[in-house]
């Protein structure tokens, strides 16, 4: 699917639960994309973003369970996709997990501070997740319902977990 040029803002829950689509281009005048936009997408596989992008809301992947290919149609100032997740660069903010580990288990890169609202909810794959020192944030519902997680170590420098963030 391409979402043609001149959109600059897609919604929250915009495409939430179509289940067909299995790609989509987004237009290169896209600003913003809304809390969830394309969460419970179960058939979605690749995702390219725009290079102006500037604001992406609380996880717009969640539930997304098969996306793995994400990537940007150029370089973006504030957001990049590293180390499997979509992070915001500007506020070290793990925005959204990508589903990508190695025998359940995930390395929150060393730079984050936050995670943001729920960039690992859901994730039923995940069994064990190591946090690093400096984290000091995890947002609301962050790991919430990944029903296999084991393993979970809390930070020192940790200072604000919020509702149902575990």
């Amino acid at each position: 699917m391409t979402i043609p040029d001149g959109v600059i803002s897609i919604g929250a829950k915009a495409f939430s639960s179509c289940d067909g689509i299995e790609k989509i281009r987004l237009p290169k005048t896209l600003k913003s994309i809304g809390n969830r936009a394309f969460s419970n997408c179960k058939g979605l596989k690749e995702l390219v973003l725009p290079e102006e992008l500037e604001v992406i809301m609380e996880n717009p992947f969640a539930l997304c369970d098969n996306l793995t290919d994400v990537s940007f149609a150029n370089k973006n100032k504030i957001y990049e996709v590293r180390d499997g997740a979509l992070i915001n660069k500007e506020e070290a903010r793990l925005v959204a997990f990508l589903h990508q580990t190695e025998n359940g288990s995930y390395a929150v890169p060393e730079d984050i501070k936050i995670i943001g609202n729920s960039a690992f909810v859901e994730c039923k794959e995940l069994t064990a997740v190591k946090l690093p020192e400096g984290l000091e944030t995890v947002e609301e519902s962050a790991f919430n319902r990944c029903i296999n997680l084991e393993s979970l170590e809390l930070p020192e420098t940790l200072r604000r977990a919020e509702n149902r963030a575990f």
